[in-house]
């Protein structure tokens, strides 16, 4: 699939999804079979408290190659990005993930059975938010904007990349 095509696929999985209205998401937090039984009860109480979003939950054993469960943060609109920005947000004033990124990914991809490295260049994500500087983001450690998968920084007033301001400026 060459690099166009995967970014159509990605694009019209995302508009069919606003389309008929299957918008629920979340942030990916791969754990460590030895953190997890710490990092779990701290985002299971700060969902049930309210302080992140509508629910969460996380794998019952190892999911990916390198055996680390995965802790899903759910938000009821991935559109809504004030709110999907607010629950990375706490997930970072829990102490988790202060200097790494997190990917947030809609629940549309999940349901058409697509994971990353599955379909040769579509990107499973949406939003990344927080860590190092990288080819792609800049530094962020203090979440300060939801970084936009496919789309450009024009490191301007109004950039399409960067919400609610852009980093590159």
């Amino acid at each position: 699939m060459t690099r166009l095509t995967a970014r159509k696929s990605h694009e019209l999985i995302i508009e069919l999804a606003k389309k008929h209205n299957v918008l629920h998401g979340k942030w990916l937090l791969n754990v460590k079979p030895e953190s997890a039984g710490e990092i779990w009860p701290k985002i299971r109480n700060a969902c049930i408290s309210g302080k992140l979003g509508s629910t969460a939950k996380i794998s019952d054993q190892p999911e990916n190659k390198n055996g680390s469960f995965v802790i899903c943060a759910y938000t009821n609109n991935f559109t809504d990005k004030e709110d999907v920005l607010r629950v990375r947000r706490a997930i970072r004033e829990l102490g988790l993930y202060t200097k790494s990124a997190l990917h947030y990914k809609p629940d549309a991809i999940t349901l058409l059975d697509i994971y990353a490295g599955d379909m040769k260049g579509v990107r499973t994500t949406v939003y990344s938010c927080g860590g190092g500087a990288t080819k792609e983001r800049l530094e962020d450690d203090e979440c300060e904007c939801l970084v936009e998968s496919y789309t450009k920084c024009t490191r301007a007033a109004g950039c399409p990349r960067c919400y609610p301001k852009c980093k590159g400026l």
